[in-house]
């Protein structure tokens, strides 16, 4: 009997730690609520803003778009440091919210640098379009087809500039400036670029840094090829500088 007894109570034991083991696992990711929450915060930020668009919201327009904001933020806030059982979908909500805070942060500049806001504005909705679209096609994410094809839509225009910028770091990387001519203290550079992008280039500025041992930057430069730079075609880069350097490091603005 006492066996028995035993036994009954060694199964009851397990099966209470199995029970306790699948309330932890089931508790500890937050993926669903997430997806959730995400779903809930986008329709209450949709719904304020088709308030504005009706009149029955009245404010300004960085002060409706600072609620807009919060309406999402109030909700997701808390994810901020949660757990997921998948790590891409926790780095996602990381981007997501992150892009939250880039059109928070942009809204501090909207009267004294509009420019500014605009480009902060713009990649924050850049990340939130992106990672949206993603929540959609693998996360299981519900919106409206007509929510859905504008974000997918600014989402592929975003890989597209993204897929440009890499080309751009690549062919940014091959530059290799070489000291032509030196006289009367002065040297000059030069260096054949080839544009391997696959893009034409209405124009492109590099900046060029020339850094001393220091790490100190002892001048700043603008080179530029002469006019349009078209795919597959090769040009030259020059300056001249009286410095003397260690290093020389470059970015580049184009526009095409």
């Amino acid at each position: 009997m006492k066996k028995v007894i035993l036994a009954l109570s060694t199964l009851l034991l397990s099966l209470s730690m199995v029970a306790c083991s699948s309330t932890e696992s089931e508790e500890k990711g937050k993926d669903k609520s997430f997806i959730k929450d995400v779903k809930k915060s986008f329709e209450a930020r949709s719904n304020y803003l088709d308030d504005v668009d009706s009149g029955k919201v009245t404010l300004d327009e960085d002060e409706y778009l600072k609620e807009a904001v919060l309406k999402e933020k109030e909700i997701l806030e808390k994810y901020k440091d949660a757990e997921f059982d998948s790590p891409e979908l926790g780095k996602l909500a990381k981007d997501y919210l992150d892009g939250l805070n880039k059109q928070e942060e942009s809204l501090k500049y909207y009267t004294s640098d509009f420019m500014k806001y605009e480009k902060l504005w713009t990649e924050g909705y850049d990340v939130r379009s992106t990672t949206l679209t993603t929540l959609v096609d693998k996360f299981g994410l519900e919106m409206t087809d007509e929510a859905f094809k504008e974000l997918k839509n600014n989402a592929q225009v975003v890989k597209e500039k993204n897929d440009i910028q890499a080309k751009v770091d690549e062919m940014l990387k091959s530059i290799k400036f070489e000291k032509v001519k030196e006289e009367y203290g002065w040297k000059d550079y030069e260096a054949i670029v080839e544009n391997t992008t696959g893009v034409d280039f209405e124009s492109i500025f590099l900046d060029v840094k020339l850094i001393d041992a220091d790490d100190v930057i002892v001048e700043s430069t603008i080179v530029s090829p002469n006019g349009l730079w078209n795919k597959d075609q090769k040009v030259k880069l020059e300056f001249s500088t009286d410095k003397n350097f260690e290093k020389m490091e470059w970015t580049a603005e184009y526009y095409k």
